[in-house]
């Protein structure tokens, strides 16, 4: 064997008995701690004292809870930790001696844990600091057993999942049930009451209106509302602010949701979160206040989350308009009565292409005939209001009608005024007794689109579609001889400064 090679081996021998030489010192040296925190079968509090601050958990039936400094249940990811924490003995690794306790982060400041098994006290010690041991990262905290001068490092990371803010404690998710498990949903507004009561059919819930009977509703929205309220975590704790000042002395909304089994979960609804000094925020994207029954505590949630909860009737009636088959129109009528009773009507041609009839002839733009009647042909509003034909711009005349003539049928829509607080939403209704609703603005521009001369089709893109032999595509500028825009050269010849071949240079 050569040199180096047996020097190479050598030194590995001699590293692997360093390895197992240390591994049994330190095996030893675990053996001779004998403090250790004691698996406990039956946890049920834990008290963490850090200077002037207490900080006291208690297992109570139906799981964790903050008891000190408020009464609240505890986040779902730390009872969590504390199971898997203390379901098994965690032994020191290593007694650092006489070693200065400074060094590890324990002083008077550090925080005291004591814990209950059963009622009695098992341990305390205070908790310094928490380390990752490379290369496998597992976490280890420095701590000192009650009544001991020394430190020792327990095998586990402790002071990340019992020295946390209190923020961080508390539950967000405040409600967990299952949609299919409601019966009823009650909810008051505006001094109305609604009561919408559910009918298992085969694991789907079908919806009929009790009170105020005979609405039709639809049933999609209602389970979505009803899964909203029961997955609902809130985004912020509120301190510091009244129930009147959070508009839930008189809620916005009250929903009660009614189930098979549990108390009704009641929720409230309140004002808009004020932006901070100087945030400029669309009033649309502002939290929204909302607070339980039973409790006094008041929370926020983001703006697309309390939209998903504030719902009224109108958000949950049917909101199928119209539905045909667009291939069996065969005209389209739109008349604008609030502007000089302004008249476009479009036919149907034998190759299937559209043409303006009214008030002159003239040939459609097909894809916007198209587009406006898949539109109509299934359409489906925003929202079903309470509003009356006159406040809505529907009575006693109308902005926008439009008849579809489909040989033996015909319906005919019609279009009021803008919705308050959508500009570009329009109150629109089929029929001239039928239901109101509220139609989305891209929905009323495929409306608005079949007026006028928004109905022509698009010109054909300037520039001639050729040019002469020789010459220049008609697209191109004018000004040189051949038609040929500035900087181009005409055939067979050269730029400036090139010589042809064979010539001979000037001297």
């Amino acid at each position: 064997m050569k040199k180096p090679t047996m020097i190479t081996a050598g030194v590995f021998v001699a590293l692997i008995a360093i390895f197992f030489a240390v591994r049994g010192s330190d095996s030893a040296k675990e053996k001779t701690i004998d403090f250790q925190i004691p698996k406990m079968a039956s946890l049920d509090k834990i008290e963490i004292v850090k200077g002037d601050k207490k900080t006291v958990l208690a297992k109570e039936a139906g799981g964790w809870h903050i008891k000190e400094p408020i009464d609240f249940p505890l986040a779902v990811n730390v009872e969590k930790d504390l199971e898997v924490l203390f379901n098994k003995a965690i032994p020191m690794d290593q007694d650092m001696g006489k070693a200065d306790p400074a060094r590890f982060e324990i002083n008077d400041a550090s925080a005291v844990v004591t814990l209950y098994d059963g009622g009695k006290k098992v341990t305390s010690f205070k908790m310094g600091k928490e380390i990752s041991v490379q290369p496998t990262l597992v976490k280890r905290t420095y701590i000192q057993p009650e009544g001991a001068t020394g430190v020792m490092r327990a095998r586990a990371g402790l002071s990340s999942k019992l020295d946390m803010e209190l923020e961080k404690m508390r539950r967000k998710k405040l409600v967990d049930f299952k949609k299919e498990e409601v019966t009823a949903l009650e909810l008051e507004y505006d001094g109305q009451k609604v009561r919408l009561e559910a009918t298992d059919k085969d694991g789907a819930l079908t919806w009929k209106s009790a009170q105020p009977p005979g609405e039709k509703l639809d049933d999609a929205a209602i389970g979505r509302l009803a899964g909203a309220i029961g997955t609902l975590r809130i985004d912020n704790f509120v301190d510091g602010v009244s129930a009147a000042d959070a508009g839930l002395d008189k809620p916005l909304v009250k929903t009660t949701v009614i189930r098979k089994s549990g108390d009704p979960v009641v929720l409230m609804i309140g004002a808009a979160v004020p932006p901070k000094e100087g945030e400029k925020v669309d009033e649309s994207s502002l939290e929204r206040y909302i607070k339980l029954g039973g409790s006094d505590w008041i929370y926020s949630v983001k703006s697309y989350t309390a939209n998903n909860l504030l719902k009224r009737l109108a958000d949950l009636r049917n909101k199928d308009m119209l539905k045909f088959e667009s291939a069996k129109v065969t005209k389209l009528t739109v008349t604008r009565p609030g502007e000089g009773a302004e008249i476009t009507s479009v036919a149907v041609q034998p190759d299937k292409t559209w043409k303006v009839t009214s008030p002159k002839e003239a040939k459609a733009d097909k894809s916007l005939v198209d587009a406006a009647l898949r539109m109509m042909g299934a359409m489906k509003a925003e929202r079903v209001p309470n509003i009356s034909a006159a406040d809505a711009g529907l009575a006693p005349e109308v902005a926008i009608k439009v008849d579809v003539d489909m040989g033996a049928e015909s319906k005919t829509i019609y279009v009021g005024k803008t919705v308050a607080a959508d500009k570009k939403a329009r109150y629109v209704r089929v029929g001239a007794d039928g239901p109101i609703f509220e139609l989305a603005g891209y929905q009323v521009e495929k409306i608005v689109q079949m007026t006028g001369e928004k109905l022509a089709p698009p010109p054909p893109p300037k520039g001639a579609p050729g040019s002469k032999p020789g010459g220049a595509p008609g697209s191109m500028p004018a000004g040189l001889p051949g038609g040929l825009p500035p900087g181009m050269i005409p055939p067979g010849s050269l730029p400036p400064g090139m010589i042809p071949p064979g010539a001979v240079p000037p001297k």
